[in-house]
């Protein structure tokens, strides 16, 4: 690191580490999203340069890393540009038949008590969600898919202490994790082209899925508890929602027995919304992070 003129990361700066003459720190962060960044036990250090989706994000990330607004770019984030890939057919690694079902649906819940790093609880971890599930909602849930021809992938954060153990050995649900894609060699955001409804509640993969223009649901019970806790980037998060909030079984039941109905009611504010969250609706933005920190590149 010393030797280095550039020093690329992609989360918080290495503590006690500052930029020294003539050095350039970016970082890409990981997601540009709902959660609250500040602490007040814990400062970042200062960096360089860090990028954003839109200029909603540049007050809240100057001042979570200490950087001046003019040092936050927006560029979109580099993981987006596999948004745009297809054809890549990354489901049969999965041993998923994509031709089998007219809907692929994948939940990816946050965690809220992490087994590593950030190891706070952020809202209630027994608030209603994929991991408080029953066997038998499960079973329930899986009948139905059966009837409508739809299938649940779950992907639980990697740091959540709580599994989805209840979840396995379903003929329409399957739970996946992150030794499970390396081991298939699936890229997660690549693998997200070949899905119809995203399902989370306050991760920044609700920010990146509006790329792609398709339904997303929140599956959420805690907002009043996560707000006390960690904490949100926007003062009013309901007003950032972009699909329906479902906060016990009932309703998530309902929401998939009448998908196509609910989506449809969602698709003018999701649209709003993907404006206001991101500048670019493109591949290109990991060129754009090239062009600002090392000038125009031809590729």
């Amino acid at each position: 690191m010393l030797h280095a003129r550039y020093i690329v990361i992609t989360h918080q700066y290495y503590y006690g580490y500052i930029s020294a003459n003539g050095q350039c720190i970016l970082n890409l962060w990981h997601g540009c999203g709902y959660k609250g960044m500040t602490d007040d036990d814990i400062k970042y250090r200062n960096g360089d340069y860090n990028i954003v989706t839109s200029d909603v994000f540049i007050r809240s990330h100057s001042r979570a890393f200490q950087i001046p607004a003019e040092n936050i770019l927006v560029t979109g984030l580099p993981r987006n540009d596999a948004l745009f890939e297809s054809g890549k057919q990354l489901l049969k690694k999965l041993d998923i038949d994509r031709d089998k079902y007219h809907k692929i649906l994948i939940w990816m819940p946050t965690y809220r008590k992490a087994k590593t790093g950030h190891v706070s609880l952020d809202g209630d971890a027994s608030g209603f969600g994929a991991y408080s599930m029953s066997r038998s909602q499960f079973e329930k849930i899986n009948d139905l898919f059966q009837s409508n021809g739809y299938y649940l992938i779950i992907k639980p954060h990697p740091m959540d202490s709580a599994t989805t153990d209840k979840a396995n050995n379903l003929t329409n649900i399957k739970c996946i994790t992150n030794e499970d894609l390396d081991k298939a060699h699936v890229a997660l955001y690549s693998l997200l082209t070949e899905t119809d409804v995203l399902l989370s509640d306050y991760s920044s993969i609700i920010v990146d899925y509006l790329l792609l223009d398709r339904p997303i649901v929140l599956v959420m019970s805690d907002t009043d508890a996560y707000k006390n806790s960690r904490g949100f980037t926007f003062e009013n998060i309901d007003d950032y929602n972009p699909g329906p909030v479902i906060s016990d079984f009932n309703g998530l039941y309902t929401y998939f027995d009448h998908l196509d109905e609910i989506n449809k009611r969602y698709e003018e504010k999701r649209r709003r919304i993907s404006g206001m969250l991101h500048r670019y609706h493109d591949g290109n933005s990991c060129k754009r992070v090239c062009d600002a920190i090392w000038g125009e590149c031809n590729e």
